[in-house]
């Protein structure tokens, strides 16, 4: 994701756009109804803090940061209730990377995990009881798993076996494999015992993480870690400012707030109710970590708005065949 992110920065720049940085947005200019610029904060090094568009794309915020950007005189109160509604409770995860000297090999079916065709991704732990008694302790009790019992459906994702060049990784001389580990933990607004509770134990769950793995792979002993980097849900919070909660689905996943109705019908197509403004973000539809499918959906739906645009589109740009547009009831 890093490296997609620097190659639109750099489709951009290649195209003549300007990228101010350390420059946030304090409010968009709101005229008649429709958004026509935007004002920067204060600390920003940009001489003129006032910067004007023809139309403009809210990017990398959550849903329910908009209504700080938009006058309140502006937006039916609501609409803003209704954002300030909308829950975050979906479960945040807590994210280690295990580098290690070998790959995990599994007991009850070694053969299936030999080098030359070793997978990508999969989950221990996983029966229908654990899952569910997971679910409970995170939403019911809002604790995180304390006991390795506890742990259920961790992802483990081998990344040398996605892109052999991204996943190596070198400690104090050593080559190591990377084992990105995903585990599910309230988010830290909810959880019982404070937004940090998770961090204080941050060891322990690594631990625990540990002895799961070394239950289904009994080589995976203490010796075989070079290191054990760990990103927690409150520390995604201040590495992905976008990141509410610390939840990488950005909101509860449920029938209310989920596909067409995310993160509210009338913005499910990423129209705000402010003519000229969109909304881009996880948080839009179809949310969780479909980041690519957010732009992509955009854009039709700008083109429907702004039939010019379609005339400026370059020549690698295609359209889905399976959009629907708003005359053919996709709105709807």
């Amino acid at each position: 994701m890093h490296s997609l992110a620097h190659s639109l920065a750099r489709c951009a720049l290649a195209n003549g756009a300007r990228i101010v940085v350390n420059s946030p947005v304090s409010e968009v200019i709101i005229v008649d109804g429709e958004a026509k610029g935007v004002r920067v904060s204060g600390d920003s090094l940009l001489d003129d803090k006032t910067i004007w568009a023809d139309r403009g794309v809210i990017l990398n915020t959550h849903v329910k940061q908009i209504p700080d950007l938009i006058s309140r005189d502006h937006v039916n109160t609501t609409f803003v209730q209704r954002i300030e509604d909308l829950s975050l409770k979906g479960g945040s995860l807590f994210v280690t990377n295990l580098i290690v000297k070998e790959l995990p090999v599994y007991k009850d079916a070694p053969e299936e995990f030999s080098p030359d065709d070793y997978p990508v991704g999969m989950s221990l732990h996983c029966d229908t009881d654990n899952v569910m008694e997971l679910m409970r302790t995170i939403h019911s009790f809002r604790m995180h798993p304390e006991h390795p019992d506890e742990y259920a459906g961790i992802w483990y994702i081998v990344h040398d076996q996605h892109d052999p060049t991204r996943g190596r990784a070198k400690k104090a001389g050593a080559e190591g494999h990377v084992i990105t580990v995903n585990l599910q933990v309230p988010a830290p607004e909810y959880h019982r015992d404070g937004p940090d509770a998770v961090n204080k134990v941050k060891d322990e769950i690594v631990d625990n993480i540990k002895t799961v793995l070394r239950q289904y792979a009994p080589n995976m002993t203490d010796d075989k870690y070079i290191a054990t980097p760990t990103n927690t849900p409150y520390d995604s919070e201040f590495r992905n400012m976008a990141f509410v909660g610390g939840n990488w689905e950005g909101a509860r996943s449920s029938q209310d707030e989920w596909w067409s109705n995310k993160p509210l019908p009338e913005m499910a197509r990423y129209r705000t109710p402010i003519a000229g403004l969109y909304h881009c973000h996880q948080t839009a539809y179809p949310g969780g970590l479909c980041l690519i499918a957010v732009p992509y959906n955009l854009m039709h739906i700008l083109i429907e708005d702004y039939p010019e645009m379609k005339k400026s589109t370059p020549d690698w740009w295609y359209p889905s065949p399976w959009h629907i547009t708003d005359e053919e009831g996709g709105t709807k």
